[in-house]
C-alpha cells in the first residue's frame, strides 16, 4: 500500500476532525469538503489518495457518484459502520473501510433504553398523562423474567447482548455465523428465526440492509410475535415491512415499537407512525452522541497507521456483499 500523501475529509464538521489526524500525521495534507454538493470537485480539484466521509441522510446518490468517479482515490473511510449508499466498487483498486463499533456501546444503551421504557409502560403513561387518565389498573413489570430476541450479532448485536444480560435478561440471538459469543443463552441461525420470535419479549433487529435481509421482518415475523412484544430497530429502515410494522402497531397484536430508522428518511410528515401512541420514533440519532466523532476520527488514524506500514487494514467491507447493498458484517447507522 502507498503512503498516504493526502486525505480529503468530507462530513458536515470537517473542522471536528482535521486537529486529530493532523496531530498524529503532521506530514499528510488534509482538505476540508462540508457539503456533499461540492465533494465531486474538490475530489477532482485536490486529487485526494484518501477519503474519509460521513453520509449525509438523502444525499446517498450524490456521494455515492461524486466517490466513485474520484480516480484519485485508493482508499474511502466510511465514517459509519452502513456502507449501503456506495453501491458495487473494484477491489483491486479500491479499499473501502468503516467504522463498524464507534457507536456499539450507545446503541445498545439506546435499545435497553426502550425495553425498559416499554417494560415500566412509560408511552402508555405518557399518553395518559395527556388525556388526563388515571387507570387504576395500571402496572409496571419485572424485567429479569423477560427475554430479548437481537437478530444480528455484529457489534452492535454482541453489545446489546452484553448490556442485556447485565440487566437481567435473557438474550436469544439470530445469525448467520454459527458459532455464538459467551453473551448469549440460545443461538440459532435465520432460518430458525419464526422459531424464536414467538417466545421473546423484546425482538431488535441490528442487521445490515442486503438482498436476503430486506424486508425480513415481515407480516409472518410480526404475527408471530407475542401481543406484549415490543419490536426495536436500529438496523435499516427497509429491513421491515412498514406497512405490516404500522397494522400490527395499530391493531395492537403487539405492544409497540422503538424505531430510529425508516425506509424513506427523513420520515415524512404525513407517515402514519407518527399518530400511533405505542410508537417511539427518533430521527435516526441512536448512534449519535458527544464523542461519537472522536471514536471514528481514531478508528481511522489507527487505520492510517496500518496503511502507511503496509498492514491489512481493519474494518474493511467485502464489496461483493456491498454491492447487495451491504457491508461486510456492518451492523451499525
Amino acid at each position: 500500500m502507498p503512503k498516504a500523501q493526502k486525505i480529503l475529509l468530507h462530513y458536515a464538521f470537517p473542522e471536528r476532525l482535521g486537529p486529530e489526524i493532523s496531530e498524529r500525521f503532521p506530514d499528510i495534507e488534509l482538505m476540508q469538503c462540508s457539503s456533499c454538493e461540492g465533494l465531486a470537485s474538490a475530489l477532482h480539484a485536490f486529487t485526494p489518495d484518501i477519503c474519509f466521509s460521513i453520509r449525509e441522510v438523502g444525499k446517498s446518490d450524490i456521494i455515492r457518484n461524486a466517490l466513485m468517479n474520484a480516480n484519485s482515490l485508493k482508499w474511502i473511510a466510511n465514517g459509519g459502520s452502513g456502507t449501503d449508499h456506495l453501491g458495487a466498487w473494484d477491489p483491486k483498486k479500491l479499499t473501502v473501510t468503516n467504522a463498524a463499533g464507534a457507536a456499539s456501546d450507545v446503541m445498545a444503551q439506546y435499545v435497553i433504553g426502550a425495553v425498559f421504557s416499554f417494560n415500566m409502560n412509560f408511552p402508555q403513561f405518557c399518553a395518559d398523562k395527556i388525556a388526563r387518565r388515571w387507570r387504576s389498573e395500571a402496572s409496571v413489570s419485572d424485567l429479569t423474567t423477560k427475554s430479548i430476541l437481537i437478530i444480528g450479532l455484529g457489534k452492535i448485536g454482541q453489545a446489546i447482548a452484553r448490556l442485556a444480560r447485565r440487566v437481567g435478561l435473557r438474550v436469544v440471538s439470530v445469525d448467520v455465523n454459527p458459532e455464538p459469543p459467551v453473551c448469549v443463552d440460545q443461538h440459532v441461525t435465520p432460518k430458525m428465526l419464526l422459531s424464536v420470535v414467538n417466545d421473546a419479549d423484546f425482538v431488535t433487529v441490528c442487521v445490515p440492509s442486503n438482498s436476503s435481509t430486506r424486508g425480513m421482518i415481515d407480516a409472518s415475523v410480526l404475527q408471530a410475535m407475542k401481543p406484549d412484544a415490543v419490536f426495536i430497530n436500529v438496523g435499516r429502515g427497509d429491513l421491515v415491512d412498514e406497512k405490516a410494522l404500522f397494522a400490527a402497531l395499530k391493531e395492537r397484536s403487539i405492544k409497540g415499537a422503538a424505531l430510529d430508522v425508516f425506509a424513506t428518511e427523513p420520515l415524512a410528515t404525513d407517515s402514519p407512525l407518527w399518530g400511533l401512541d405505542n410508537v417511539m420514533l427518533s430521527p435516526h440519532c441512536s448512534s449519535v452522541f458527544d464523542g461519537w466523532e472522536r471514536n471514528a476520527i481514531r478508528m481511522f488514524c489507527n487505520n492510517i497507521e496500518r496503511w502507511q506500514a503496509n498492514l491489512p487494514l481493519q474494518n474493511v467491507v467485502d464489496p461483493l456483499e456491498n454491492s447487495l447493498q451491504n457491508g461486510a458484517r456492518n451492523d451499525e447507522t
